[in-house]
């Protein structure tokens, strides 16, 4: 990020990209010698404090810094360490139960409490999930196969079918070319990631519609599946879509909720969140399940949330399962 100074006529600019791909989004900040007469009163004390405010938000301070690997291309975005809320909130456990009833709730999302405040170190992590075109740098035979009458083997489409040792693997093999540390986040890491700062139950607004985010089961997927439950929007794709398709969040992440569940590098406890450690927490020290984040392009919007915790055999391999890396901050790039 480009430090704010001092500017012509003592305007104070600083200036801040997201990264993005294409035309870059730039947000400048000013105060101006027209403010003079409020610069010893109250009024330039405030402006001066709510613009360290904005200039100390861990999105933007994460914007700038983008690391590729010269290997694959995977572009990894520098996620700054920091405090967060994980789990599900008061008001997500009563929109569940009110879906799908006690049992189920207890069945399928209770493990997503009790909320509980998090830290984490900083990391950089895959701006997009891992395609079938880097994968393939590894695994050349590698076949995401179809679902139905529609592929999933296009190079941009996320890898699939891949089992959590695949992914694991990919990592290490990845990280000894690059001479990196490189592994699956933790689902304290994804989640943090995830939120991008925001503390809602997902980090668009409820405003939005959610197919401008995220590819989910929507009236795409309606058309092709009529007995689906989905979202009342249109994302265009039936199944997943090329990596990049949407909006980012906060922290320029594409596709954290939607297009394919993420393997993470925890094992499952369904009662870990009442004992799991304040600091980078990683899981239960053994288990059967291996975690999975972020929802997929078949899932209705209830379980289209940063909180929404899943899980698979390590072994299991499926149509909705994918995966994104994290590059550990030492040595940087």
């Amino acid at each position: 990020m480009k430090s704010a100074g001092a500017g012509r006529d003592g305007v104070f600019s600083g200036h801040v990209s997201d990264g993005t791909p294409g035309a870059m989004k730039r947000l400048f900040l000013t105060v101006s010698d027209k403010a003079a007469p409020a610069r010893s009163g109250l009024f330039f004390l405030l402006s001066l404090f709510f613009l360290n405010l904005f200039l100390q938000s861990p999105a933007l301070f994460a914007a700038e810094k983008v690391f590729r690997d010269p290997v694959v291309g995977i572009e990894f975005v520098w996620i700054p360490g920091g405090k967060f809320i994980m789990g599900q909130s008061d008001a997500e456990k009563e929109m569940l139960i009110k879906a799908l009833g006690k049992q189920r709730y207890e069945k399928y999302c209770a493990c997503e409490r009790p909320r509980h405040e998090v830290s984490v170190s900083g990391f950089w992590l895959g701006r997009f999930e891992v395609t079938n075109a880097q994968f393939r740098r590894f695994k050349p035979e590698h076949d995401s196969s179809t679902y139905l009458d529609f592929t999933l083997n296009d190079d941009r489409q996320p890898v699939v079918n891949i089992t959590w040792y695949e992914a694991r693997d990919f990592a290490a093999w990845l990280g000894r070319q690059c001479s990196r540390k490189m592994r699956l986040p933790t689902e304290a890491e994804w989640e943090y990631a995830c939120r991008g700062g925001t503390s809602s139950i997902r980090y668009w607004k409820d405003c939005e519609p959610a197919c401008n985010y995220a590819n989910i089961a929507d009236l795409t997927a309606k058309k092709n599946w009529p007995n689906w439950a989905v979202c009342d929007c249109d994302d265009g794709h039936p199944v997943t879509a090329p990596a990049g398709s949407f909006k980012p969040n906060p922290f320029g992440l594409y596709d954290m909720l939607g297009n394919v569940w993420e393997w993470c590098a925890d094992w499952y406890a369904k009662d870990y969140y009442k004992n799991s450690p304040a600091t980078n927490p990683t899981g239960s020290p053994a288990g059967k399940y291996r975690m999975v984040r972020g929802s997929s392009w078949d899932n209705p919007l209830r379980y289209v949330r940063c909180a929404s915790r899943n899980h698979r055999l390590p072994v299991n391999c499926n149509y909705g399962i994918g995966f994104r890396l994290l590059l550990e901050k030492q040595p940087r790039p």
